[in-house]
Formats: structure tokens, C-alpha cells, sequence
């Protein structure tokens, strides 16, 4: 029994002296928000022109509005973030135009883009990716994007970095 436990003992320190460490592995995770539970108007002026519907927020007024959307993955390593639309009814060729704001207490940084010509009964979107932000995460994100008549937010994507193993 004795020579057993000594060549547990050496065995086991040598894995304790030489072994590898554990390290976490970094998986990359999406999570998609339907605009209806994810997304509001900006203001309560707004609130006539915009209807919710079961699988988007539709601006069925004759301005534009404003609709903010907030995060849920506020201590995520975001790495891209997608907001989508569809020109249900609008203009030809509508424009979205969205400012994505990084940070949870401190909202210093917006990144403000456009979507490409959406025309009538297609979807459109805005991407974000880390190389809009000079190569740093997308951190607590909120948008707020102007929405044309006869356009819907359709909801968000967001693809994080999660370490699993830690």
C-alpha cells in the first residue's frame, strides 16, 4: 500500500507542477429581440403614430418617429450588433437611419449609420461591428433609429463573446 501512495504522490505532483492550466474557452453567442419587446417610442408624441404588432413595431403615421431600443446583455463583450426593418408600405426606396450608443452608465460614444434603399415589401438592416468602433466591444448597446412612414423595426440581433469555462 505504501509504494502505491508514493507513486500517487509523485504522479500527482507532477501534474500539479507540470500540468497545463485550465483556460476558458471563447465561444461567440447571438441573441435575437423582437422590436415589440425590445424596442419603444422615443416619446409619448410618438406613441399615435406607431403600431405594435405581433412581429413588429410599424410606423403607420405619416412622419417619421423616433424608436429607441435597448439591450439586455449589458456586461456582454458585444461584438456585432444588427437591427432589421421592412418597407411594408413606405416610400420607394426608404432610408432608416439609426445612432447606436455604447456604454451602460456613462453614454459617451454614438455611431450613427444608415441603412441602404429599402424598397417596398423588402427588409433592410444596419450593422455594427467592433471595426466601427475603432476594434473596441460593443458594450451595453442602445439604439435610436428614425423610422420612416410605412416602415417597421423588426428587431435586434446582438453576437457577444462568452468564455465558457472560467
Amino acid at each position: 500500500m505504501k509504494k502505491v501512495t508514493s507513486v500517487f504522490t509523485v504522479v500527482l505532483s507532477l501534474v500539479v507542477c507540470y500540468g497545463k492550466p485550465v483556460e476558458a474557452a471563447g465561444v461567440q453567442r447571438s441573441f435575437a429581440s423582437d422590436a415589440v419587446a425590445n424596442c419603444q417610442p422615443a416619446m409619448p408624441t410618438f406613441e399615435g403614430n406607431i403600431r405594435k404588432r405581433p412581429m413588429a413595431l410599424a410606423n403607420e403615421g405619416n412622419t417619421t418617429v423616433f424608436i429607441t431600443c435597448g439591450s439586455e446583455h449589458h456586461n456582454a463583450e458585444g461584438l456585432a450588433l444588427e437591427v432589421y426593418f421592412v418597407n411594408r408600405a413606405g416610400s420607394p426606396n426608404a432610408v432608416v437611419q439609426c445612432s447606436l450608443v455604447i456604454g451602460f452608465i456613462t453614454r459617451g460614444l454614438v455611431l450613427t449609420k444608415a441603412s441602404e434603399p429599402i424598397i417596398v415589401g423588402s427588409q433592410g438592416w444596419i450593422q455594427w461591428t467592433v471595426d466601427d468602433n475603432l476594434g473596441f466591444l460593443l458594450n451595453s448597446p442602445t439604439l435610436s433609429c428614425a423610422l420612416p412612414p410605412g416602415v417597421d423595426i423588426v428587431g435586434t440581433v446582438i453576437t457577444f463573446a462568452e468564455y465558457v469555462g472560467e
